[in-house]
This record gives C-alpha cells, structure tokens and sequence, in this order.
C-alpha cells in the first residue's frame, strides 16, 4: 500500500508531465520558398503557392504569379489537393487604397489522405511563422475546402467584415413549452375552520 507521501509524489508527477495540446509540426523548408516569399514581401509577387512533400516531410514552393488577381485566385486552387497560399489582395475599402497579404490554406476534404489533411493542418502554425519572420504582415488567415467560391467579394467579407450597426438589445428567452402557469390552488373546507 502507498504512503500519503507517495500518492502526492504520483499526482504532482502525473499533472506536471502532462501536456494540455499539441503543438503544430515544423518540417524544413526547401531553398525556393523564402526567397519568393520575400518577393511577395516586396510586392514582385501578387501569389505564393506552398506544398508539403509528404515523402520527405518538407515544405516546399509549388508556384508563384506576379498577375493574379482576385477573379483569377480561385483557379489557382487545387480541388484534389491542399495547399498554403499567399495572395496579395489590392483593393479599396472606404475610399482608401489597400493591399493586404491574405494566407489560405486549402484542403478539399476528403479527397486527400487523412496523413496529408493531418500535415497540413498540423503545419499550418509554422507557415505563417515562417512569413512573419520574413516580415510579411498577414491580415487574414482563411481555411476553405473549395477555390471556386473565393473571388474578390469573397476576400472583402473576410479582410473587411460587415459589422452590424444596430446592436440588439437583450430580450428575455421564452421559459420552456411544457411550463405550466401556476394558479392558486382553491381552498378547501378544511383551511377554514
């Protein structure tokens, strides 16, 4: 039998070894990757394209455009693969002229592999770090299944979206349907006398 001493030894052990999540998986990256990041850094670049090669575990750069624009985007979406994507999205939003680097990360659902939908949700985390750390400024992190939806309506509602101007007032939530009213019980000849 165990010691009071031993127990608590156990449980401190137990909780303090414990971790509460995971973390995201970083894989290296392969030498085409920065420097076509840093050209979307410096605006020679409007699209990165980033893959994951699952045989080796690495990142790597799949394709980049200086001409894509928001109607031309979603085409650039695989619907059998997932894939990272950085797109610079020029536009105007209240008579202010804006460009704003967008990420998407793409998985068209069960068209892909449950290891390859894994890896890239897990290394998702360690894209974006890596074009922080190339000082690229995201505005907005997307995840979609499909590209045909994204165009530029689409990029405005997730950059810039609407916010509601009236603000709804609390209202008291109807009690539940089988509630019955109570109604004062009529009193009998015994209450009285």
């Amino acid at each position: 039998m165990l010691s009071e001493a031993d127990k608590i030894a156990r449980i401190e052990i137990s909780t303090s070894t414990r971790q509460s999540h995971l973390h995201g998986v970083t894989f290296p990256v392969d030498e085409e990757t920065e420097p076509n990041l840093v050209k979307l850094r410096e605006k020679e670049l409007v699209y990165v394209q980033l893959s994951i090669d699952l045989e080796n575990e690495k990142i790597c750069f799949e394709k980049s455009d200086a001409k894509t624009t928001p109607a031309t985007l979603g085409s650039q979406i695989p619907d059998d693969r997932s894939r990272y994507h950085f797109f610079r999205f020029k536009h105007q939003y209240e008579g202010d002229d804006m460009d704003s680097v967008v990420f998407i990360y793409s998985c068209p659902g069960y068209k892909c592999s449950v290891r390859e939908r894994m890896l890239y949700s897990s290394c998702k985390a360690t894209v974006i770090d890596i074009a922080k750390q190339l000082e690229i400024d995201i505005v907005k992190a997307i995840e979609i299944e499909d590209g045909s939806d994204v165009n530029h309506d689409f990029l405005m509602d997730e950059v810039h979206p609407k916010q509601h101007l009236q603000k709804q007032l609390f209202a008291r939530p109807p009690g539940p349907a089988n509630r019955r009213r109570s109604s004062p019980r009529p009193s009998s000849a015994k209450d009285k006398n």
